[in-house]
């Protein structure tokens, strides 16, 4: 059958640039000497104390991480991630049948997807459609997840400015594996805070 679309995922691995600004070395670097024995899934998770520990973010930031670790790792074991409608528009009522590639394989996928600010609301996180993008690109930028809009290969690592209805979104295990607690810089280490863009 033909799709509507194909989308690549970004890869979990590529280094973002907000992490390497605001991380004080390499060492516990979730970046540095990947191999796939590190993304087994193991009896620590460090994702909310690396989340917790980082000056540069919000608590709606951390507000959303926590609600994305809990549905995409703690209580789905959906480690391949999921789709979120994220427009401020409503989603159709036809649904788009596409396919999606993640390391090489090609899955099948249907829209409508749930509406992440209406879920996060759900859970008293409560923002802006802005706010949510913004954070959603700082998390991914950090490193926490790894974002991909329906541009696909365009997005090449960070989730693109342009305007995207949906999005994938994946929580990136190397930051529940890895303890970062102790590897951020505070902000007194930055010299110019507008080096931070997101």
């Amino acid at each position: 059958m033909e799709r509507d679309m194909v989308i690549e995922l970004n890869p979990t691995t590529d280094k973002r640039k907000l992490f390497q600004l605001i991380s004080r070395d390499n060492y516990g670097n979730p970046f540095e000497d990947f191999s796939p024995k590190m993304v087994s899934r193991t009896d620590n998770d460090y994702f909310h104390i690396n989340l917790v520990s980082n000056p540069f973010l919000t608590l709606v930031d951390i507000g959303i991480a926590c609600y994305l670790h809990l549905i995409l790792w703690e209580t789905t074991k959906l480690l391949g991630g999921a789709f979120f409608w994220t427009a401020k528009s409503e989603q159709p009522k036809a649904k788009v049948d596409f396919e999606y590639i993640k390391h090489g394989a090609s899955y099948d996928c249907k829209a409508p997807f749930k509406n992440l600010r209406e879920e996060l609301k759900k859970h008293h996180i409560i923002m802006t459609n802005e706010s949510m993008i913004k954070s959603l690109r700082k998390l991914h930028s950090c490193g926490y997840i790894t974002v991909t809009t329906k541009h696909g290969k365009g997005v090449s690592g960070d989730d693109s400015k342009s305007r995207s209805e949906f999005r994938h979104i994946d929580i990136n295990n190397l930051f529940v594996n890895r303890k970062m607690q102790t590897h951020w810089k505070s902000k007194s280490d930055i010299k110019s805070l507008n080096e931070l863009d997101w």
